[in-house]
């Protein structure tokens, strides 16, 4: 009796991890397949928007080249790389696995983990650039 309810368990517990697995994996492959629909490319999700010289990346995979003339990047998602052409007074990254490439950068903050902020220089007193960072293996580091 043992034996028959070890297997019963064990038939019950993989049938029921197979379509967990199955349906976790169709809803990432829809969020793909609808990016691509909305003109984004394949494996990515999230839109990038600019409003009033600030731009907002939000989402997944995203690998884009901005310009900025002392506007703020906030990035909203994990795995973006953004190069930033200009000037940005602040960069607010939210996520993990993100990387910007800034050229010249006032304000840096991170929350999440191995986000990386990359800046050649700022208009700072100090030289570097007021930082904020929350989260392991996050860094702001001077090209």
């Amino acid at each position: 009796m043992k034996k028959l309810k070890f297997v019963l368990m064990l038939v019950l517990g993989l049938t029921f991890s197979n379509v967990y697995s199955q349906s976790l994996g169709g809803i990432l492959n829809d969020a793909v397949d609808m990016a691509s629909k909305a003109g984004g490319k394949a494996g990515t999700a999230g839109d990038i928007t600019e409003e009033n010289g600030n731009v907002h990346v939000e989402g997944v995979g995203h690998k884009k080249t901005i310009s900025l003339t002392g506007g703020t990047l906030l990035i909203e998602g994990t795995s973006n790389v953004i190069t930033i052409n200009g000037f940005a007074s602040k960069i607010v990254v939210e996520g993990a696995g993100n990387i910007v490439y800034g050229d010249k950068v006032n304000n840096v903050s991170i929350s999440g983990s191995s986000s990386k902020v990359y800046y050649k220089t700022t208009d700072n007193k100090s030289k570097r650039p007021d930082v904020k960072v929350s989260g392991p293996g996050a860094s702001v580091i001077k090209l």
